[in-house]
């Protein structure tokens, strides 16, 4: 009884401990509320209007035209117990890894100025708790390829539509918070909606409910206001720019959170998802649309027309290596079965665009690669049906496919341009998404046309050869572009402290440092040096010939392979506090 307090031990006389601090715990604040009614005589029906008794958590009216429900948190209530993350964790029936809710920490210094005298408080800490903030324009919904997003025109709740999703994880790159989270055993993406059927049913959000302080609540907001001033919400540090999606919770607090405050993960460097079949798509189609452009070309460039095995497997093999990366897109989906509903969202998201585009140039390019074996059927067909259709179609075809290639590639780079991420939302990314196209257009080129003339038993002419040796030229030239604008923006980056561009060159050149020398070696080996000796050597041997022209291939494919990795793994979101990916 030594650490019992006095009054609690004198009152042992008639009553035991555990009644006392049972007794203790009924104080609840709503009960005390509550009670207090009945203690003024205010008859049951007002008490049960008054919001103020027992519904200070949640709003007593729904919202009106102007208005939607959002989160507020009261930062000065918040002890970091995770209470509201094992609350929400339970009664959504979540994953053991899957949160919706997170708590995080910032740290800095209070200020106190006075006419005389400027002071500087010791350092303090303040957590943080954070959740889906049911953006107005909510950056998930917009990049959603199947429209498995819907914001509630009344609640303005943000909601996923768990049965429309084939786990594509778009959302988890365009939402600035890192709100939606992947489900590895389901194959989909889950997020908050704020409870919505027990706002519905005037019950509280798992997390207010659970919140022991009272730190969580469900607040009225009015649009208009967030619109005109959206920083004024989430003026959390470190947290994103608020005018990208205009999030509507609100933070709140009585002390002064100065600029200079951090998280306490904001020095947290680690590396991103990989997306290994997102890579493999990329490349491989980069590489067919370039293939096919250089094939398109080849009726205007001399030295060709009388190599007829040369459209015949440049063809081939830049259709196959396409055909190989659309395949590999179909393994980065948690439900590949449901593929087909990519292209609901074409109307706003770059991604439903880019399969479309990318689907009709399959199409068009495997029609246009059996084109090309036309000739080889001759006897086939009727000369008269053969010489009319050929020259027509691979002129009409050719020019559709290099187009439809083109918008391809476009469309692939806005996926990621469009994200709030700094390293992807530069110009710099369909800069280099075009230069992998050409880069590995003319490598595969050189690569079929040794070949072509190896097959066909030949010598090599001045033609071909002068042909190949301009290939290499503009591959050496395409090549050291690619690195410059690559190592260029590292460089930048490396200078914009406590940015994630900055954490983005730590990674490059700590945690993937070894990769990211691997690329730069197989980037200048087979892009600059190799194609260099080939073009000093004019004379050599076709065999040798044949065996550079695989090397330089092999090794341009394995440096886009890896610098695509790298666009990946390295490209670092802003995140709320606590904000785990």
């Amino acid at each position: 009884m030594n650490n019992i307090p006095a009054s609690v031990n004198s009152a042992t006389q008639h009553h035991s401990v555990i009644d006392l601090y049972l007794q203790k715990q009924q104080q609840l604040s709503a009960v005390d509320l509550f009670s207090q009614s009945h203690d003024t005589n205010l008859p049951l029906a007002n008490a049960l209007d008054d919001s103020s008794l027992y519904h200070d958590l949640i709003p007593i009216s729904t919202p009106d035209h102007h208005q939607q429900y959002a989160f507020e948190v009261d930062l000065d209530q918040c002890s970091g117990c995770k209470a509201c993350v094992t609350a929400c964790h339970s009664l959504n029936g979540l994953e053991p890894e899957e949160t919706w809710r997170s708590v995080g920490m910032i740290h800095g210094n209070t200020e106190k100025i006075s006419e005389h005298v400027y002071q500087r408080d010791a350092s303090l800490l303040q957590t943080v708790t954070t959740a889906c903030h049911h953006c107005l324009e909510p950056a998930c919904l917009i990049g959603c390829p199947v429209n498995a997003y819907d914001k509630d025109p009344i609640t303005g709740i943000v909601k996923h539509l768990d049965d429309q999703c084939i786990g594509c994880q778009y959302c988890t790159l365009t939402c600035p918070y890192g709100v939606p989270k992947y489900s590895e055993q389901l194959g989909i993406v889950r997020k908050c909606d704020m409870c919505s059927n027990r706002l519905a049913a005037r019950e509280q959000p798992a997390c207010v409910q659970g919140c022991p302080n009272g730190a969580i609540s469900i607040r009225l907001v009015d649009i208009q206001e967030i619109q005109n001033k959206p920083n004024a919400q989430v003026n959390i540090p470190g947290a994103p720019d608020s005018h990208h999606t205009l999030p509507t919770t609100r933070y709140v607090t009585r002390q002064k959170i100065a600029e200079h405050w951090k998280a306490l993960d904001q020095y947290l460097v680690k590396a991103e998802h990989a997306h290994l079949p997102l890579v493999i798509m990329l490349v491989l189609t980069q590489l067919s649309v370039g293939g096919f452009l250089v094939s398109i070309l080849q009726n205007h460039l001399s030295g060709l027309r009388e190599l007829s095995v040369f459209p015949l497997l440049h063809t081939t093999l830049a259709l196959s290596l396409g055909l190989t990366g659309l395949v590999a897109s179909v393994f980065h989906l948690g439900r590949p079965l449901y593929a087909f509903r990519a292209v609901l969202g074409w109307k706003q998201s770059w991604m439903s665009r880019e399969v479309l585009s990318l689907g009709l140039f399959a199409k068009l390019a495997i029609v246009y690669t059996l084109l090309s074996w036309l000739p080889v059927y001759q006897s086939w067909l009727p000369m008269s049906v053969l010489s009319s259709l050929s020259p027509l179609l691979q002129h009409g075809l050719g020019a559709m496919v290099g187009m439809i290639g083109a918008i391809g590639i476009f469309c692939s780079a806005m996926i990621y341009q469009s994200t709030p991420r700094l390293w992807w939302s530069t110009t710099d990314t369909t800069v280099k998404f075009f230069l992998t196209a050409l880069i590995l257009g003319t490598a595969l080129a050189a690569f079929t046309l040794t070949g072509s003339v190896l097959l066909g038993s030949q010598q090599i002419g001045s033609a071909q050869q002068q042909l190949i040796l301009s290939f290499y030229l503009i591959l050496i030239a395409a090549t050291t572009l690619k690195l410059v604008i690559e190592f260029y923006r590292l460089q930048q980056a490396s200078s914009e402290k406590l940015t994630t561009l900055w954490k983005t060159a730590q990674l490059l050149f700590g945690q993937l440092k070894y990769v990211t020398f691997s690329r730069l070696v197989l980037g200048i080996v087979g892009g600059i040096l190799l194609p260099f000796v080939m073009v000093i050597n004019p004379g050599m041997s076709l065999s040798f010939l044949l065996a550079g022209s695989m090397g330089i291939f092999m090794c341009t494919l394995g440096g886009e392979f890896l610098e695509r990795y790298l666009f990946f793994t390295a490209a670092l979101p802003d995140k709320m506090p606590g904000i785990q990916e």
